[in-house]
């Protein structure tokens, strides 16, 4: 009896092992088919670094006000070669509010402007982020958290 234990404990450590071993193997970028855009939980104060792009505007606090312009800022410097970027609003985990678009890669800004659509109760004053990625999705960043209402009674953090 005592060798069937040792036998089983042994085919379950090696089938958990063979499984890591997948999971530590699956290509870079590869999504679980029930998520494609989920990211890594951020700090959610710093400007996230992921796949080096920062982001740094807006960061944590920043409050956008609907239909006036709120600036997106973030580090060209290891995607100069990408003349367009794309632009996304995103949930804390990374998970997409809506649709993305492209931008020009500038850099240094990009003037955004929220639209009526973030008066809707499921996003007014919820915590959102920028998520910005290259073309191929090679290179992603997001930024600190922020929200999105209308004066004047702003969001309270």
């Amino acid at each position: 009896m005592r060798k069937k234990i040792v036998l089983f404990i042994t085919a379950v450590m090696l089938c958990f092992c063979l499984m890591a071993s997948f999971v530590i193997a699956a290509p870079p970028g590869s999504q679980p088919p029930s998520s494609p855009h989920r990211e890594e939980i951020l700090s959610p104060r710093a400007p996230a670094k992921l796949f080096n792009i920062e982001v740094f505007e807006p960061g944590y606090g920043k409050f956008c006000v609907i239909g006036s312009t709120c600036s997106i800022k973030w580090n060209k410097t290891n995607i100069q070669n990408y003349p367009t970027v794309w632009l996304e609003i995103v949930w804390p985990d990374g998970t997409p509010t809506a649709g993305a678009y492209p931008v020009s890669n500038k850099g240094y800004y990009y003037d955004w402007m929220p639209d009526p659509s973030f008066a809707d109760p499921s996003v007014l004053c919820k915590e959102l982020r920028i998520k910005i990625y290259t073309p191929d999705n090679k290179y992603k960043g997001m930024s600190g958290l922020f929200k999105v209402g209308n004066p004047p009674n702003g969001c309270t953090w």
